[in-house]
């Protein structure tokens, strides 16, 4: 198999086997989930189920969503959350004295920020960032925008806390210690062997630089976590480049060789779970797919990028605009259907239009 083939089939993106969203973020221990209804989608794509079902589990609190590493939003299960946020979570937290002299918000304002936030949550409440926002007007803490998305991803770093059940198309916010019990609590050691396996499963075949920039911790600490977790790994060699993986584990699992064509969104663990880009055409198309600090999503054809694509919701149908970016790569009008009829699924929309 070719370093591309393998890792699909540790994304679990060329499994033929349906299963269940807590089994997807189970394996990948960490998904990407900035935007709710693009990570859902990644959590749909590998599972075949649909935005509402996943929807619903998320609801019932088998899957939270909150900022366990990198200052950015995951899925992860429940009793993941406090060992991983205890080890990752917290060496983000001196980054935020510098951005809040930047946002003239001195410390005190975001100690009392917080005791109020705990204040207006406890007992079970659960609010939009527009009522967190008026909550903090009313007791005379006059905030702008960019302060008030610092004070809100500071709370759910330093673990007070986590998104909660969706209100429409709006976030809520809750306390995660009433939310999220505390059942695993690993030694560090024990911590740190869980986490390298995790990164390697689902992102194998991989390297040191992937795991540490996925992490944000550094090299030297991942080669060390790599050696006590190494019983649980193996070495290969791709171009006289050392990756590291998981064996295969696929039990029961059935892996197919033809990986026709994907529509995965631009955070996609595929693609973000790794330094190296070049090997999958990211960094060729880097100025295509992402402008200002928005991306893309992109389709996807054998683990390579070919286009980016742009979906519009309209009363009966879904129709995706593509924008094919690599002419060396076919867009099969079948599997462009297939593809787009996968996503169609998922919305549980009938009726799609390609252009």
């Amino acid at each position: 198999m070719t370093l591309i083939s393998q890792r699909l089939s540790q994304q679990w993106l060329s499994s033929s086997l349906l299963t269940w969203a807590v089994d997807v973020v189970q394996h990948f221990g960490c998904m990407q989930a900035q935007d709710y209804h693009w990570a859902t989608r990644a959590i749909g794509i590998r599972s075949g189920q649909s935005y509402q079902t996943i929807t619903e589990t998320i609801a019932q609190w088998k899957i939270i969503r909150t900022r366990p590493m990198r200052g950015t939003i995951h899925f992860l299960l429940p009793q993941n959350v406090h060992w991983m946020m205890d080890l990752c979570a917290s060496k983000m937290l001196g980054s935020f004295a510098w951005r809040r002299e930047y946002l003239w918000i001195s410390d005190k304002q975001a100690t009392t920020a917080l005791d109020l936030l705990d204040e207006m949550l406890r007992g079970g409440k659960q609010m939009t960032r527009k009522q967190i926002a008026h909550y903090w007007e009313d007791k005379w803490i006059a905030l702008k925008k960019q302060r008030i998305y610092h004070l809100l991803n500071y709370a759910a770093t330093k673990k007070l806390i986590c998104f909660g059940p969706r209100k429409g198309n709006e976030d809520t916010f809750v306390l995660l210690n009433e939310w999220v019990n505390k059942p695993l609590q690993p030694t560090r050691e024990e911590a740190l062997i869980k986490l390298a396996t995790m990164f390697f499963r689902a992102h194998g075949p991989a390297t040191v630089d992937d795991m540490a920039r996925w992490t944000k911790l550094g090299k030297t600490d991942c080669r060390q976590w790599i050696a006590w977790a190494w019983k649980m790994l193996i070495q290969q060699e791709y171009e006289g480049k050392t990756y590291i993986a998981t064996p295969p584990t696929w039990g029961e699992k059935t892996w197919h060789q033809s990986w026709e064509i994907f529509f995965l969104w631009a955070y996609d663990e595929f693609f973000l779970g790794y330094k190296d880009k070049l090997w999958n055409s990211l960094a060729i198309h880097q100025t295509q797919y992402a402008k200002n600090g928005t991306f893309w999503p992109l389709v996807v054809v054998d683990g390579n990028i070919a286009g980016t694509r742009k979906r519009t919701l309209l009363k009966d149908k879904i129709r995706i605009q593509i924008n094919h970016l690599d002419q060396n790569i076919a867009l099969s009008s079948s599997h462009m259907e297939k593809a787009a009829h996968s996503y169609a699924q998922f919305l549980w929309i009938n009726t799609i239009e390609i252009i």
